[in-house]
């Protein structure tokens, strides 16, 4: 019989906790990685929004690229809305990139269109790439006088 023992290597249920380990670091890079574009994208814009928020987002059933990029198109045109305007909007099953270029494309015109307008006219089912500024204008005007009927 040899005197010499063998390396036989570390017990199987270190190898198995290693290997979940290791799968657990592999996704969380993963997604780290994924998150980290959006992250970047928004600190160097001048309106960060958190790693937390963004998985937030997702895990709402939302597309972080397509809220967070809304959210970055509005801030460069100096329209003050809010992250949570454009989530709640998409969560209600609207277009927020589109509400906030129809916005900026009616703002062109000199029409200053309020977020609840655009948002209720896209969850109403119009193309809000074909409203004409007209059109925002008489809803504008339609609504203040029914302000000014109810004082």
């Amino acid at each position: 019989m040899s005197r010499y023992v063998l390396f036989a290597g570390p017990p199987a249920g270190i190898l198995i906790i290693l290997c979940v380990i290791g799968l657990f670091l592999g996704v969380w890079l993963l997604s780290l990685f994924y998150y980290a574009h959006f992250w970047i994208k928004a600190l160097l814009s001048g309106c960060p929004v958190s790693f937390p928020r963004l998985i937030q987002i997702r895990i709402r059933g939302l597309s972080p690229s397509i809220v967070v990029s809304a959210y970055l198109q509005a801030h460069h045109a100096d329209l003050e809305l809010t992250l949570d305007q454009l989530e709640k909007h998409g969560l209600t099953g609207g277009h927020p990139k589109k509400v906030v270029e129809a916005m900026i494309r009616i703002r062109q015109h000199g029409i200053d269109v309020p977020f609840e307008i655009a948002a209720r006219t896209d969850l109403a089912g119009y193309d809000l790439a074909r409203v004409s500024p007209e059109q925002f204008r008489e809803a504008l005007a339609g609504q203040e006088d029914v302000r000014d009927s109810e004082i």
